[in-house]
């Protein structure tokens, strides 16, 4: 019987059975952690070793040198990173479109994903920001001095 599991007793609604997609929707508190506010992912993307913050375009970059690993809009609601491989980058955005934004080529041949900060998994933001930035960060830090 479409709906239920196993003997007797009624129907049991699929979301109801812990295998179940729908057990685990995106924000079930089962596996969903309280996305991130714009000060928090700035106080993260500045927390990079040599990152700074320039102006780029209508939004703000956040840089190693003169590489970007990050950007975020005027109000902080949405960030872009840059995800690899970009089949991990696919994945993310077809497993929640309201979180995720695709920025059509920019994420399709770059694997740029947008990111809807306030519904996206901040342990999740806080790893794909680290990744962008090892991409771009120099492979040797200067010695302190």
């Amino acid at each position: 019987m479409r709906g239920s599991r196993g003997g007797g007793g009624g129907t049991v609604p699929a979301s109801a059975w812990p295998d179940s997609p729908l057990a685990l929707a995106p924000h079930s508190t089962a596996w969903y952690h309280p996305g991130m506010t714009p000060a928090a992912f700035r106080k993260l993307a500045l927390s990079m070793p040599g990152a700074h913050e320039e102006p780029h375009f209508q939004r703000t970059s956040f840089r190693v040198g003169k590489k970007i690993f990050a950007t975020m809009t005027p109000d902080g609601r949405e960030a872009m990173v840059p995800v690899h491989p970009i089949p991990r980058c696919l994945e993310l955005l077809a497993s929640d479109p309201e979180a995720y934004i695709d920025h059509g080529g920019w994420t399709k041949r770059l694997g740029s994903l947008g990111l809807r900060l306030e519904l996206v998994d901040a342990k999740l933001v806080e790893g794909l920001v680290r990744d962008a930035w090892t991409r771009v960060a120099p492979k040797r830090q200067p010695r302190p001095r």
